[in-house]
């Protein structure tokens, strides 16, 4: 049985500093709760230890009780991860941001929240509309008046299934035409299969792969990279609360990972575009552990995961799309050389959805040496959205 109480409201004074602490779910109880009431495949709520404290010690923050312990239930946006704040605010239209940090469905009793405020509450696109109808009946402000269920929208989109604001990932087999049609595997790993073409590392004008022993010894092609990427996405969340700038401490995390692969093209001694692609799914440490397992159970000694964190090429290059082009085909034909089939995975945004789906199919299949078969259809999404207070 939940109870919901709200520490902003609260008489501290009148409960032992024992009997709190007794209270309180740790940071692993909190984490097991949410990813077992969530199914959505990144985890919903907080997702590090030191601002899960500072969130439960937080005069605003409400809590709910639960059987092992209280747990924060909406709680400051500057306590989360991956959130836009000032975007959040603008969009939202108001300064007051919150989070609801677990899933709605664990809310058994009304929660007050501030006027003149929004929570923003993260949906299994599954249960969104359940999750809509159950926040507007449960939440209220503090004169008891009812809130306002609205969506994130993009103006920019005219198509009303992508207009509001979503996460979504997509997986799908990109079958190896060389061993399908007799071919034998190599056992090499995509960098060994570049090195046994005898491919220049660096080329004044050409194709190359760079792996995390390449990187390492060459920082100022990291660096380039960084700078390639680092602003890359920033126009697909303009209007999406979720920040779409990684930080140098993520890029490095995944670029420097040993299953990390990221092919260049580079001319007149500058890189024009470039993918960074992983082969080992447990690196992708913002998607829930299901999330993963699911993936890795549909792969066998024949068939590895491809993870495209991402493509990015030079900004007012009229030559991108060929570029972008050019560099898919170069990595399959290094993969199809390991003898493996691949299962294709990655991430996309509502904007980003209308069209990356449609171009990584068509790119990986014009490489000639893979064939995706079915059109790719997001095996997940993640709606965002917020509840507002009507008072003021």
């Amino acid at each position: 049985m939940l109870s919901v109480y709200n520490i902003f409201h609260m008489d501290l004074d009148r409960i032992p500093a024992a009997e709190l602490e007794k209270r309180r779910s740790s940071f692993e109880d909190y984490r097991a709760l949410c990813d077992l009431e969530s199914s959505a495949f990144r985890p919903i709520g907080l997702t590090d230890p030191t601002l899960y404290e500072l969130a439960m010690n937080d005069e605003a923050t409400v809590l709910i009780d639960t059987e092992n312990g209280s747990v924060p239930a909406v709680f400051k946006l500057e306590f989360s991860e991956g959130f836009d704040i000032e975007r959040c605010r603008t969009l939202a239209c108001t300064p007051n941001v919150y989070l609801l940090g677990i899933p709605a469905s664990l809310l058994m009793k009304p929660v007050i929240i501030p006027e003149n405020s929004a929570v923003i509450v993260e949906s299994d696109e599954k249960d969104y509309d359940e999750d809509r109808t159950h926040i507007s009946r449960i939440f209220h402000d503090s004169k008891g008046d009812s809130v306002t269920c609205e969506d994130f929208l993009d103006p920019r989109i005219n198509d009303s299934e992508h207009k509001a604001a979503s996460m979504s990932i997509y997986s799908s087999l990109a079958t190896n035409l060389r061993a399908e049609s007799g071919g034998q595997g190599t056992n090499m790993t995509i960098k060994e299969a570049f090195n046994s073409t005898s491919g220049e590392l660096i080329p004044k004008n050409g194709m190359t792969l760079f792996d995390r022993t390449d990187l390492l010894a060459h920082p100022e092609i990291a660096e380039e990279l960084w700078q390639l990427f680092k602003n890359r996405f920033e126009w697909l969340g303009d209007f999406h609360p979720v920040s779409m700038e990684d930080t140098r401490e993520v890029f490095d995390d995944i670029v420097l990972s040993e299953t990390t692969f990221t092919p260049l093209k580079i001319v007149d001694g500058k890189i024009v575009c470039a993918g960074i692609i992983v082969n080992n799914m447990e690196d992708i440490s913002w998607l829930k552990d299901s999330t993963i397992s699911d993936i890795n159970r549909s792969l066998d000694n024949n068939t590895k995961s491809m993870y495209f964190f991402g493509i990015a090429a030079l900004e007012g290059d009229d030559k991108a799309i060929d570029n972008m082009q050019d560099v898919v085909h170069f990595h399959c034909k290094l993969s199809a050389i390991t003898g493996n089939d691949f299962m294709v995975v990655f991430e996309s945004t509502n904007m980003s959805s209308i069209y990356i789906p449609r171009i990584t199919q068509q790119y990986i299949n014009s490489s000639g040496v893979f064939r995706m078969d079915d059109s790719l259809t997001a095996n997940e999404s993640i709606r965002y959205w917020f509840a507002r207070s009507s008072s003021k």
